[in-house]
């Protein structure tokens, strides 16, 4: 039953980290169509959070 658990525990993860990185590459090609240097400075400030985040 603990295997099972921790297939599943494992598999809402990986749908949670696929269904987050759709998202935001929806939410850049919208925002690069709207404001290319709002997108930009979104990236960055994105790119520095997921740093801080890893570490």
């Amino acid at each position: 039953m603990a295997q099972l658990e921790g297939l599943w525990y494992n598999i809402s993860i990986t749908l949670m980290v696929w269904f987050y990185l759709l998202g935001t590459v929806k939410l850049k090609t919208k925002m690069i169509d709207l404001n290319p240097s709002k997108s930009f400075k979104l990236l960055q400030l994105r790119l520095i959070v997921f740093r801080g985040s890893r570490i």
